[in-house]
């Protein structure tokens, strides 16, 4: 049925070349046909039988080479069954479940029994980790869904020290997608670090490692983060940050403060507090924007 993507229908007993020069991130692999997706754009490809519609291609045409998928949708994964009559794939903007093909069982999910040539939504607002396709069922396991609620004092200073608790909990285990919060200073809340070599504060964790990184961005979009190793959970520690090689170009501008929660497996409280400066030639400590 062409699902070997050589360009022919001929059985070969050694490794032999698919019809293409896209570099591969993920391939699946039915009876009866293939679908891949490209590592450089996350556009999906089949080849191979296609009575069903299995290939998404909008038609029933099958191919021995690999053909692009009806839809402009980057993939995170994608599966084939086993008997090789349908797809399923995870939408990599969002996590949503996207299926066609046959759709004899209702394993399309889309609360119907009609076959779609083309990638079908599933029923469902939920977002997807991982999925899998079998003979006539699919499976899917839901991503953790991670909120963080950030809270400080109402207004930004420009001297002095205030705190900023962030509160990171999940309904899920196993997410690792880091998760940002960000205030963006304006008028006279920007920072000037040009004569900065070092950044200090105290930071406060219930939980001990490198999951929190704290970042700062200059008005041309330079980012410069650090993740301290948190050694003891829920006891203030100080964090030396050294800003000494960042050229002063890319930090004479601060104007957006992001943190982000690098690891939202587990619940996280945290505290950050008391910045400090320290100036190249003078040494001086004075106080900066939390």
């Amino acid at each position: 049925y062409g699902q070997l993507g050589t360009g022919n229908r001929t059985s070969y007993s050694v490794p032999t070349s698919v019809s293409s020069t896209i570099s591969w991130k993920q391939i699946a692999c039915g009876q009866y046909h293939t679908a891949a997706i490209a590592g450089a754009t996350g556009l999906a490809y089949t080849w191979g039988y296609n009575l069903y519609g299995q290939l998404g291609t909008g038609n029933t045409t099958s191919y021995s080479v690999p053909t692009s998928v009806n839809s402009a949708i980057s993939w995170a994964a994608i599966a084939a069954d086993q008997m090789g009559i349908f797809s399923l794939g995870i939408n990599g903007a969002n996590g949503l479940a996207y299926a066609w093909g046959n759709n004899s069982q209702g394993q399309l999910g889309d609360n119907s029994t009609t076959d779609r040539s083309v990638p079908t939504s599933v029923s469902s607002a939920i977002s997807f980790l991982q999925i899998s396709a079998s003979y006539r069922a699919s499976l899917a396991f839901q991503s953790a869904q991670a909120t963080i609620v950030a809270s400080s004092e109402t207004t930004i200073k420009t001297e002095g020290f205030y705190a900023l608790k962030v509160v990171a909990s999940t309904n899920a285990i196993n997410s690792i997608t880091p998760l940002k919060i960000s205030r963006t200073l304006t008028g006279e809340a920007l920072v000037d670090l040009r004569s900065v070599d070092t950044i200090q504060f105290d930071i406060y964790s219930s939980r001990t490692g490198s999951n929190i990184k704290l970042g700062i961005t200059d008005s041309g979009g330079t980012l410069t983060e650090i993740t301290p190793n948190i050694l003891s959970a829920n006891t203030w520690q100080t964090v030396s940050w050294d800003i000494s090689a960042v050229a002063n170009t890319n930090k004479d501008v601060i104007n957006t403060i992001t943190v982000t929660m690098v690891d939202a497996s587990v619940e996280n409280t945290f505290y950050i507090d008391n910045f400090k400066i320290t100036l190249a030639v003078t040494n001086n400590v004075f106080g900066w924007v939390a």
